[in-house]
């Protein structure tokens, strides 16, 4: 383990780490609660004018950008200002109902209606994945991620995130940490990528085997040995304590297929943390036990764990099951997913991707967790074949564009195929 980090020492429930996230915020600045609850009412409206817009089928992801970096703004730090002229943004942003595709800005990333160094990275790791990439407007380096090649610079900056000391930075790292490991790591490990690189050296950006096992060395260094887990560290009250993240375990084991140490013990805390909130446990909030976003990670990372704790294989069957059953009882809603947690896009894409690593539309290696075949249903549920055709019939009339609407409709093209009755 990394010397700037601390063990696990229990599991953690959200909303504990939530309460003493605030009492740290709170005594960075006395008036945390006013200021915050201000813009929170500010920008609800607006976000809800965005998801009004994608749901009819309105580009308006330069106002999605905006609307993102300011809820991080009010959910991770306490800078007022900039919160407000983020906010501005949105506002102005939204008198275009029909904005243009996100193109890259002048230092070379598709976030230019991010104002976050680390927010543009996402959004570009995103691009360079599109199959399009490069038969538009011509490319330009990617001149704000050159310091990524340093890879001292990069670690040491890494090992700084893990912490957060919010009363003295009045900043929680979560976020940007979580965000940079995942993207960091579809950078340097992602096949696609690679050719991209490969593929446009106008970019000017490239990633070495030795960059490769110098990012690995870090995630290794930092996975807790007793429960498998990585997680952030805050200071709280003057002492550190580490949490266990769902997301940030999800991301790394997904983009190393699973091969990592400790997969055993590593399925024993998912099962474990079934009833803490997400992102320490599985439950979206306190009144929801499911989400489509959460069971892709937890049936992903429990499937590369499955062969290393057969004693526990009832048990992840079972829940799986009850994913399922959730999935098209509660979610599916006609020809879309409801998700009360982000965009109607975005429930698109965490369900599509659930149901496709459950080896629902067909068979397939995923599928680990049963042997019948088809998969288990409540009554009235439409068969795999009608499913993914009203499926993609829906997410067509949203007008969905880049790489995660080029992942949904590979997946439901794959499954139409599939599941099409013989002639």
């Amino acid at each position: 383990m990394s010397p700037e980090l601390h063990p696990i020492r229990a599991l953690i429930d959200r909303g504990d780490v939530l309460l003493r996230i605030k009492h740290e915020f709170q005594a960075a600045d006395p008036d945390y609660d006013r200021r915050r609850a201000a813009l929170w009412a500010r920008l609800t409206p607006l976000a809800d004018q965005v998801d009004k817009l994608q749901e009819q089928g309105h580009a308006v992801d330069c106002s999605q950008q905006h609307r993102l970096e300011a809820q991080w703004l009010l959910n991770y730090t306490a800078d007022w200002p900039r919160a407000e002229t983020t906010l501005g943004d949105l506002e102005t942003s939204l008198a275009n109902h029909d904005q243009p595709p996100l193109a890259q800005d002048p230092g070379g990333s598709w976030g230019p209606c991010c104002s976050e160094p680390y927010r543009k990275l996402e959004p570009t790791v995103g691009a360079l994945q599109d199959p399009t990439l490069g038969k538009g407007a011509a490319l330009q380096p990617l001149a704000f991620m050159a310091k990524f090649q340093d890879m001292d610079w990069l670690v040491a900056n890494l090992q700084r995130l893990q912490v957060s000391d919010i009363r003295q930075t009045r900043r929680n790292n979560r976020d940007e940490l979580g965000s940079l490991q995942d993207s960091l790591a579809q950078l340097f490990f992602k096949s696609a990528i690679a050719a991209a690189l490969n593929a446009h050296p106008e970019l000017q950006f490239s990633v070495t085997p030795q960059m490769t096992d110098r990012l690995w060395a870090y995630f290794v260094a930092n996975q807790d040995a007793d429960t498998g887990f990585w997680g952030p560290t805050y200071i709280f009250d003057g002492q550190p304590v580490r949490v266990q993240d769902l997301s940030f375990t999800f991301h790394i084991a997904h983009f190393r297929k699973g091969n990592i140490a400790n997969l055993a013990r590593l399925v024993d805390t998912t099962l474990r943390i079934k009833d803490l909130r997400y992102p320490a446990g599985w439950k979206p909030d306190d009144k929801r036990q499911y989400s489509d976003h959460n069971n892709y990670d937890l049936v992903t990372l429990l499937g590369y764990g499955w062969k290393q704790a057969p004693a526990l294989q009832p048990r992840i069957a079972a829940e799986i099951q009850a994913m399922v059953d959730w999935c098209m009882t509660q979610s599916l809603d006609g020809d879309r997913f409801r998700n009360p947690d982000g965009s109607p896009l975005d429930a698109f894409y965490d369900a599509v991707c659930f149901l496709r690593q459950i080896g629902f539309f067909y068979s397939s290696a995923s599928r680990y967790w049963t042997t019948a075949d088809p998969i288990p249903v409540p009554p009235g549920t439409p068969t795999p074949y009608a499913l993914c055709r009203k499926l993609k019939a829906g997410y067509q009339s949203m007008n969905p564009t880049g790489p995660d609407a080029a992942t949904v409709f590979a997946v439901l093209d794959d499954a139409i195929a599939h599941t099409a009755p013989s002639a």
